[in-house]
């Protein structure tokens, strides 16, 4: 039996799925392209044809053809969408704290909505006019200029305003506290606070691998997040964060929570990606917050923070 080279494979394999798939392709990419962006349905189909061979001929593993040929022709159509807005000369106005006095990024173009249909209110809060009369769109995220660049901080809404005026981005703090191996997710607290405090889930998985080569006995999730040792290793790897951090950037105390956030599990304080719902989280663990900022706990952030300006 003469064996099939490799090119043939690729190409008997390419046709079945096209056979099969074809029309699903097309009628994902005709529901996807602007009617008036003088988009070409059959040339993105055929990047997108081109980009499904380069797939297969790479022997990627593709086990969801449908939902794969979905996301390919997205990405076809939002190039092809690209190469048009490039050969505009009209570009998008784009503002930062410049304009934004708390640097929300604004946007100017003619191809902006002219607002929420019926709904004035939800209009009026999702445009800002500026002295000279012009509209400009809230995106709702701050940013900053970084040389040609615009570089997204964090969203307006998560800024957390310290009790002393200070505004700081949570997006900045978290990354560094999920830098830890030990921890799965975390979430900076401090809003109207007079400092910042965290609470954090743990990686079950790298804890537990700690906890073994440690010797340390545990029943389950609970019993090895309250063992004082990994309290311990805790406070150490966040006191190893702060040194990265400015002063008032600096988590001064944090809590474990009880157990693992479920996206699956119903009113879980969790997106099915894992993005923190930041309102529920702070309704579903309340207790554990106010627990950081009692009187006893501020005596002894305030007592830590006079040892640091003495020494």
């Amino acid at each position: 039996m003469v064996k099939k080279s490799r090119a043939v494979e690729v190409e008997e394999r390419f046709n079945a799925v096209v056979e099969e798939f074809g029309v699903f392709l097309r009628r994902a990419i005709v529901r996807m392209c602007p009617r008036d962006k003088g988009l070409q349905f059959d040339d993105i189909e055929q990047e997108a044809r081109l980009r499904l061979w380069r797939a297969l001929q790479s022997e990627r593993e593709v086990t969801n053809y449908a939902s794969y040929l979905y996301r390919i022709a997205a990405t076809a159509t939002i190039d092809a969408m690209r190469r048009i807005q490039a050969r505009h000369e009209e570009q998008l106005d784009i503002l930062t704290e410049q304009r934004a006095d708390d640097g929300e990024i604004l946007i100017g173009s003619d191809d902006v909505f002219d607002g929420y249909w019926r709904d004035d209110a939800a209009t009026q809060a999702a445009f800002i006019v500026d002295q000279e009369g012009a509209r400009w769109l809230r995106s709702g995220d701050v940013g900053q200029w970084q040389g040609d660049a615009l570089k997204i901080v964090d969203r307006a809404r998560d800024f957390i305003v310290t009790a002393g005026g200070k505004t700081l981005s949570p997006s900045f703090i978290e990354n560094h506290l999920r830098a830890i191996p030990y921890v799965g997710e975390a979430m900076v607290v401090g809003h109207g606070r007079k400092y910042l405090t965290a609470l954090i889930e743990i990686d079950f998985e790298s804890v537990a691998d700690w906890a073994r080569g440690e010797g340390l006995t545990y029943t389950g999730f609970t019993s090895l997040v309250d063992h004082p040792r990994v309290q311990r290793l805790m406070a150490g790897e966040i006191t190893r964060v702060n040194g990265a951090l400015s002063r008032v950037e600096q988590i001064k105390s944090f809590r474990i929570l009880p157990k693992a956030l479920d996206p699956e599990e119903e009113g879980e304080p969790v997106t099915p990606t894992r993005k923190l719902k930041r309102a529920r989280m702070l309704e579903r663990f309340g207790p554990l917050v106010e627990a950081m900022y009692d009187n006893d706990e501020e005596q002894r952030v305030a007592a830590d923070v006079g040892d640091v300006l003495r020494t």
